[in-house]
């Protein structure tokens, strides 16, 4: 969830300002953002809206390709990806509270941002060098970690106090102004969001650095650069910003409020008269301002329980989603949308949204009584976050039945590809099992290991095969498949290639090339792939001779991605050159292809693998319904934050708010780290279920909370003043933060849209692990706002803390970059990985609770409606920084070939880094133009000592005292009747908060688990590839659009009626949404798993046999015929026993092709499967049987006479361009190359036979044919002995399309815009004054607790099936939505008290 990193406002200026205790309800807050208001603005503002946009930039765009980082760069596996990506994400959300303490209570707000954005941007660019794995090589890993640590502490710092730093600009006339710079702020941060999720996934995709198809480097570089930039325009903006001083930490005071009335309640006797309200023991020692303030804390973290759950739902958008969308077709007609990509629809739909809601929605909806609540808003919200994750779930089926899948354990597949003239009949074990029709495609078997598997002519005159094959069992990996290419000619040479049966990564499609010989095409032969005029691939023939049989294409973003592959031949001297045109060859993400070149310049496309099937525009419903969610949850949530809190503590409930996004990340990481399901789809609908369970809860809760109302913001309301002329009274200093935060967003979930990517395919770890460290990062990140509020409210002010924390999120993103270059750091990139995410999420805590307060501050005490409608701008910048992110940086990660990899997850953090940097340089830019309140003291700490004191003195007290009304009211009168009842009202809030853990557990699995979803669906749409970590921008787009349509129309007439008009009302109502969402995401999950491939049964080795030849094969398996291969039925797939005996015997052939190899004798890998081409000899590969990862497509390539092609190549071509280029006569069997999708065109590639000179200076190239490429899928390109090209796809890429993810993106960003921004609004607007921040922070703490529940079962590895882990998290759901609607109806609101 591109999260509003707001706070709430900060202490007001002592002299000049005087903030209102409370903001509009939510029927008062109509109107649209007007161009006379935005003139009206202190020039501070823009400074601070363009740091804002540029972190946002930085964050999104580093964290959009993070996923995909993390699986596709150090190989993590989904799982541990996730809880890599999630453990990032929770820091980035718990760091907030230390941002808060630091700038309230020790650098105040501007000193801060400053201190944490040059941390931000060191972080960033760490993360931009870590991401060089063939520099750092095992220290990547580490370096990594340590950036995206260094990130979210900076983004900690940044989160909490950018916000209320812009506030502090307005003056105390503004304050309609400063109340709309939140959905100023908010669009700023989608913005920055949105089109770093664009960029950064392109720049991952489409360039190749660090040796590698993909480009991390550059795609967290450029976040790092837009860090810098953000850096630089706050510091341009020094001389505008107002800087209030830090004074205290409040969230300091709030937690020593609230120990001392814990420990003075349990100090009191049994018998001595209790008080109204436990807080009230804090009393005389605290006072009664800051008791009644912490009361009111309580009360809103109460409510914001659910939110915990939505957040473990919503970050999953950056995990699990892009995962998903990582096993998807990402080709949409000429487009290709890489995985990563797909986050850009969140922002872009909150940009959309966010003023539609504004603008019409709500307003229309107020005026009929409908949602005029937060709650109310929030509880649709998380009703529309169940839809988007149901809708995740039921993609995730297709996706997952479109997956390839391995042999069953003991058998092996084959792939049989006959390019001779003959029929081949096909023996395994004696007995006659089909026949290979001469050149009609492949064969694919699925044989016993133990099975003897022969060939020979029918009816042919050539000679059978010279030797019997055999399978044995020592190369009997299911997951491997061996590709056999019988080639032309009367001897009936074999070559065999062996191939993953897996789907290629990173939308890649893997090219196997086989050739029938090397040595005919000389030594200088090159084969290049072509893409239009660009040349995409070369490879020298004689390297594939030297080991390297396979080349990974990855697909453009433009274009059809059909390759013309061209072999250029030379003379010895190098000066007769001819450039042979092989055919085309068109790229599936996912895919494993074969390319055969006979020695005669026979070309053949076998595909070995299939791509991904599933569309990743199958992903959009849910991004939509998701982004809704948040428009309705989280927007909300965090005007329930600020309406509710008093003007002191403000910033505690924006902390408050972000840890339940920490927790939100922390429940995603015990879910990942626990394996508690192996089948994504299970765990999609139980989130679904938890998500049903927190709605439930978050009804209760938002029925018994009461919200605030008052006759000032009444009378405001009834002014009919337009948006537009809001937005041009806001203070200045609200456009710079709104800048920041825009820069921030972008910059943070560019970072984490890949990374759960970055976990699974960089670190290699599994989903389960994945989710975990996902999680684990999330979950600090909404921890770390408890610390920021702290630091802010009672150390350094608001100012200083985002400051401070901004510089620390630089270093942060900068480490996650550098700790991404695995081939420099190694076995060092893990741990930086960790370090980095560390570092940011303990940023980003910093950020999360200060900055819309800081923004608050900026108006003035009549600008009240302005301050309220401030916080969907703010939340609509969130949406369009992390909107971008979410496109640009899953681009960046796949498009982009860098660090030896066809991916590049260096520059996909590096983006964010550069972003963050951005963010820094645009929050100093309005320094002159901030106001900056001075830290006044830790009201969390005033808060817990008076809690701690009321509890001391209840257990103290004798049985025969009078018992006070409240426990709390044993605090006094240590402390203030005030602080008493506001400590109250922070309890009572608390508890309807409960439910918020759970809906933030689902809610952030969509950075993690959906992600990790989309990345097994298929991302092609018409001409457009999405991919999977792209998909998460769905989220903020249907952010930007929703919010608008929420606040203007949706709310207002249904308010109306009577109908969501409190905040309690929304979040329940988001809370079913959350259910609804993760339900179908755990449909969707099905049909994803079901696409996957099988894999063999241990022992056996997956075989495909293709016939080639016009005449008939039959094979045996152990001298038992198991069939015929001929020109209706070319090929077979079966599962044989390593160590069977594979014979296969051409029928009626002109030549007689005879052969029996023993399958699975040296390699008996269960994930790997033999392909057999039979032409006028048996060839073969052994393939991966799983998808290809990155929507890539995997090509084999066989040749039967591979020596005759010395010096020549086969050229991948897309677009007249070259993609790849292959030795033919070097290429081994079991090698591939992997080829990604284009983002937009057709993903066919032309085939080309390139031949050059031996100086290289003149090639020809002839075309042999052409190769459809498939997310996922993996297919054998086969060149018979005339280099005729064949195509054979040995395993079939993702089916189920991403676009099945959109109904739950849909629903999820429904739930998220109920509950999140309705359980924000709610939080402040019960919060008192002085109080708002310990609401805060009690709001964020349900996400880092929602992320600790996603660690916890993670961790425990509960799940194995993920079909299951996404119904059991929707069956919690339903029981926490049931929780929440019993908490909201007990729940009385401040006005009601």
């Amino acid at each position: 969830m591109p999260d509003a990193s707001d706070d709430s406002t900060a202490p007001t200026r002592e002299e000049k300002v005087d903030i209102p205790q409370s903001i509009p309800k939510a029927d008062e807050q109509t109107g649209s953002l007007g161009l006379k208001s935005l003139k009206n603005y202190p020039a501070a503002i823009f400074f601070i809206l363009g740091n804002e946009f540029a972190e946002r930039f930085s964050f999104y765009g580093m964290r959009a390709v993070l996923i995909l980082y993390l699986t596709t760069v150090f190989m993590l596996n989904d799982s541990t990806a996730k809880l890599a990506y999630h453990s990032f994400i929770a820091l980035a959300f718990l760091s907030p509270l230390f941002g808060s303490v630091l700038a309230d209570g020790f650098f105040g707000r501007y000193r801060l941002i400053l201190y944490v954005t040059i941390l931000y941007t060191i972080g960033q660019a760490m993360l931009a060098v870590s991401s060089m794995t063939s520099l750092l090589q095992a220290a990547s890993q580490p370096l990594s970690y340590v950036s995206l640590l260094i990130i979210a502490f900076a983004t900690g710092g940044i989160k909490p106090n950018v916000s209320s730093f812009a506030a502090d600009q307005f003056p105390p006339h503004m304050t309609r102004e400063r109340s709309q710079f939140f959905s100023l702020f908010y669009f700023t941060i989608n913005l920055g969001s949105m089109i770093s999720f664009i960029v950064t996934p392109y720049l991952r995709g489409q360039v190749s650095c660090d040796g590698q198809e993909t480009c991390f480097p550059l795609a967290f570089g450029v976040p790092a650069v837009c860090m810098c930039l953000a850096l630089f325009i706050f510091l341009i903006g020094k001389p505008f910003y107002t800087r209030k001083p830090a004074q205290s930490a409040v969230l300091v005071h709030v937690v020593q409020c609230t120990i001392y009335a814990i420990r003075e309640r349990l100090r009191r006797p049994r018998k001595a008269s209790k008080m109204n309200h436990w807080l009230d023991y804090a009393s005389p020692k605290f006072n009664d301002a800051l008791i009644r303030n912490v009361k009111c804390i309580f009360a809103v973290a109460l409510v914001f329980l659910p939110a915990i759950s939505w957040t473990c739902l919503y970050d999953q958008t950056g995990s699990s989603w892009i995962l998903q969308a990582s096993r998807m077709n990402g080709h949409v007609g000429a487009l290709t949308v890489l995985p990563d990509q797909v986050s850009a629809i969140n922002p872009l739909l909150i940009i959309l949204l966010v003023p539609l809601f504004e603008g019409i929605i709500y307003p229309t909806l107020n005026k009929r009584g409908f949602l005029k609540a937060p709650l109310r808003r929030m509880l649709y919200g998380l009703l529309l976050a169940i839809a988007a994750a149901s809708m995740a779930g039921v993609v995730q089926l297709f996706v997952k039945k479109g997956l390839a899948l391995p042999a069953e354990n003991g058998n092996k597949q084959l792939l049989m590809y006959n390019q001779n003239e003959c029929s081949m009949e096909l023996m395994i074990n004696g007995l006659p099992s089909g026949i290979l029709e001469a050149r009609a495609g492949t064969t694919k078997l699925d044989i016993s290991c133990s099975d003897k598997v022969k060939w020979q002519p029918v009816n042919c005159s050539v000679a059978a095969a010279e030797s019997p094959k055999f399978i044995s069992n020592a190369n009997c990996d299911p997951r491997k498949g061996t590709f056999y290419v019988i080639w032309d000619g009367i001897n009936t040479k074999t070559t065999t290639i062996d191939y993953s049966i897996d789907q290629g990564v990173d939308s890649i499609t893997r090219v196997y090339l086989v050739f029938e010989s090397f040595v005919k095409w000389g030594e200088n032969a090159t084969l290049t792939f072509w893409n239009g005029a660009e040349q995409v691939a070369s490879v020298p023939i004689q390297g594939l001779e030297a080991g390297k049989r396979r080349i990974d294409l990855k697909p453009s973003v433009f274009g059809r991605n059909v390759l013309s592959v061209i072999l250029h031949t030379c003379n010895a001297y190098g000066k007769s050159c001819e450039q042979i045109s092989l055919g085309q060859v068109q790229l599936h993400m996912g895919s494993s292809v074969a390319l055969t070149v006979s020695d005669s310049q026979r070309f053949g496309v076998a595909t070995v693998v299939p791509g991904y099937s599933i569309s990743i525009l199958w992903q959009l419903p849910q991004w939509v319904v998701m982004t809704v969610s948040e428009i309705l949850f989280s927007i909300s949530g965090l005007e329930f934050a600020y309406s509710e809190a008093d003007a002191s503590v403000k910033s505690v409930m924006s902390a408050i708010w972000l840890m339940t996004t920490f927790l939100g990340n922390v429940l995603v990481m015990i879910i990942s780290g626990s394996h508690l399901f192996t089948d994504l789809v299970v765990e999609s609908f139980f989130y679904t279920g938890l998500m049903v369970l927190s709605a439930l809860l978050f009804y209760y809760l938002s029925h018994t909370t009461n919200e605030k109302s008052s006759e000032e913001t009444t009378a405001l309301s009834d002014k009919k003043v337009s948006t537009l002329a809001r937005l041009k009274s806001y203070p200045t200093a609200i456009y710079f933060i709104l800048g920041n935060e825009f820069a921030e967003r972008f910059s943070y979930y560019g970072m984490r849209a890949v990374l759960i990517l970055y976990l699974t395919t960089i670190l290699l770890l599994n989903d389960s692990t994945a989710k975990i460290v996902y999680h684990t990062f999330t979950a600090l990140a909404y921890l770390f706002p408890m610390v920021g509020s702290i630091l802010a409210d009672g150390f350094f002010g608001r100012y200083n803390v985002i400051l401070y924390v901004s510089i620390l999120y630089v270093i942060g993103q900068s480490l996650l970059s550098v700790s991404a270059i695995t081939s420099l750091l190694q076995g060092a990139s893990q741990p930086l990985t960790y370090v980095s995410l560390l570092i940011i999420a303990f940023a980003t805590g910093g950020i999360k609770p200060n900055v819309s307060s800081l923004a608050a501050d900026q108006f003035p005490a009549h600008m009240t409606r302005e301050r309220s409608l401030f916080f969907s701008m703010f939340y609509f910048f969130i949406n369009l920084g992390s909107l971008l992110s979410f496109i640009i940086t899953p681009y960046l990660r796949s498009q982009i070939s860098c660090d030896g990899r066809e991916s590049c997850f260096p520059l996909a953090f590096g983006v964010p880094a550069i972003c963050m940097f951005l963010a820094l340089i645009i929050f100093l830019l309005g320094r002159s133009f901030y106001y900056k309140a001075p830290a006044q003291g830790a009201v969390l700490v005033q808060v817990c000592q008076c809690v701690m004191y009321a509890i001391k003195q209840r257990f103290r007290s004798s049985k025969s005292e009078d018992k006070p009304a409240h426990w709390l009211d044993r605090a006094s009168p240590k402390f203030s009747e005030e602080l008493i009842k506001n400590v109250k009202t922070i309890f009572g809030v608390t508890v309807v908060f409960l439910p918020a853990v759970f809906w933030t557990c689902l809610y952030d699995q969509t950075g993690s688990a959906w992600v990790l979803q989309a990345s097994h669906m298929n991302g092609a749409v018409g001409g457009v590839t999405i991919l999977p970590d792209q998909l998460s921008a769905a989220n903020p787009l249907l952010i930007i659009i929703l919010v608008p349509l929420f606040e203007g129309f949706i709310y207002p007439c249904l308010t109306k009626r009577g109908f969501l008009s409190k905040p309690l009302r929304r979040m329940g109502y988001g809370l079913l949404l959350s259910t609804v969402a993760m339900a179908i995401s755990g449909v969707v999950q099905i049909f994803v798993q079901r696409e996957m491939p099988t894999l063999p049964a241990d022992g056996s080795k997956q075989v495909i046999l293709y016939n080639g030849n016009n005449c008939t094969a039959e094979y045996f398996v152990n001298g038992t015929m198991k069939g015929f291969l001929d020109v209706a039925t070319p090929s077979i797939k079966f599962d044989v026993k390593c160590g069977s005996i594979l014979s296969i015997r051409s029928v009626n052939c002109l030549r007689k092709i005879e052969q029996t190899v023993v399958v699975g004798i040296n390699d008996c890998q269960m994930d790997k499967g033999q392909f057999y081409f039979i032409g006028s000899r048996v060839i073969t590969t052994e393939y991966k049987i799983q998808h290809a990862v990155d929507s890539a497509t995997r090509l084999y390539v066989l040749a039967e006479n591979q020596n005759a092609l010395t010096n020549q190549k086969l050229t991948l071509w897309r677009h007249s361009g070259l993609l790849k280029s292959v030795p033919i006569d070097k290429f081994k069997p079991n090698e591939y190359v992997e080829v990604k999708p284009a983002i937009v065109g057709q993903n066919v590639l032309d085939i080309k036979i390139t031949t050059c000179e031996t100086n290289g200076t003149q090639c020809s190239y002839a075309k042999i044919g052409e190769v459809r490429l498939h997310m996922g899928s993996s297919i054998v390109l086969i060149l018979n002995d005339e280099t005729n090209l064949k195509t054979f796809t040995t395993v079939a890429g993702y089916k189920v399309s991403i676009l099945w993810q959109i109904p739950q993106w849909v629903i999820m960003t429904t739930s998220e815009i109920l509950f999140s921004i309705s359980g924000l609004e709610f939080a402040y607007s019960e919060a008192a004054p002085s109080v708002k921040s310990v609401m805060s922070a009690v709001w964020l703490m349900t996400t880092f607790l929602g992320n600790v529940l996603v660690i916890l079962i993670s961790g425990t590895h509960m799940f194995a099936d993920l079909v299951v882990e996404t119904f059991v998290y929707t069956g919690i759901m339903v029981i926490i939505s049931i929780v929440f609607v019993f908490l909201a109806r007990r729940y009385r609101y401040s006005t009601e008290r």
